[in-house]
């Protein structure tokens, strides 16, 4: 098997085909890795798909010389991981240093985020950003729909939606900030 990944990783630097094979047949274990160390059913498919996105990213670097593509993925995987349980654990020491509790959005604070996104200056910044990155923030953060819906809705792998989300809310952090070329 280690030898098919191989090829199949060399395969999907042009064939995206070859990549799904590849997702097809290692997500089951990176899915019950992550189960087993992470509660949070969502979490766990955020860190899956973002692990496998990494790795799609990252496919140009791999190195079938330096190890086995079973080996990369679990690298990448346990990065993810890392990654995840480092943010938690800021949060929660930066809540404990300020006596902070862990904000919960009841209906009457989804409403104002509803009014807050009809503002002008949020208007304007979500027209700024492309349209696939302002649909996806619309429909992840203001329409709060999970990464499994919004997937059911428009056909597009959660990694393809996390991407687009991500990369637009960077874009609104910059232009908030007055950082973003004008």
């Amino acid at each position: 098997m280690d030898h098919d990944d191989r090829e199949l990783l060399r395969r999907a630097r042009s064939d995206p085909e070859a990549f799904g094979q590849f997702y097809r047949r290692h997500v089951d274990w990176v899915l019950a890795f992550l189960a087993r160390r992470v509660d949070d059913r969502e979490a766990v498919a955020d860190l899956a798909a973002e692990s496998f996105a990494q790795a799609l990213i990252g496919l140009p670097r791999f190195d079938p010389e330096r190890g086995s593509p079973n080996a990369w993925l679990f690298g990448i995987v346990s990065h993810q991981l890392h990654a995840y349980w480092r943010r938690g654990a800021v949060r929660t020491r930066a809540q404990q240093r300020l006596a902070m509790e862990r904000l919960e959005l009841g209906e009457a604070d989804l409403d104002e985020l509803e009014r807050l996104a009809e503002e002008p200056m949020a208007v304007a910044l979500l027209s700024e950003l492309p349209d696939e990155q302002r649909d996806a923030v619309r429909g992840r953060i203001l329409r709060q729909r999970s990464y499994r819906q919004l997937a059911r809705e428009t056909g597009l792998p959660e990694a393809t939606l996390r991407k687009r989300v991500s990369r637009g809310l960077a874009a609104l952090r910059l232009r908030l900030r007055g950082e973003a070329d004008a």
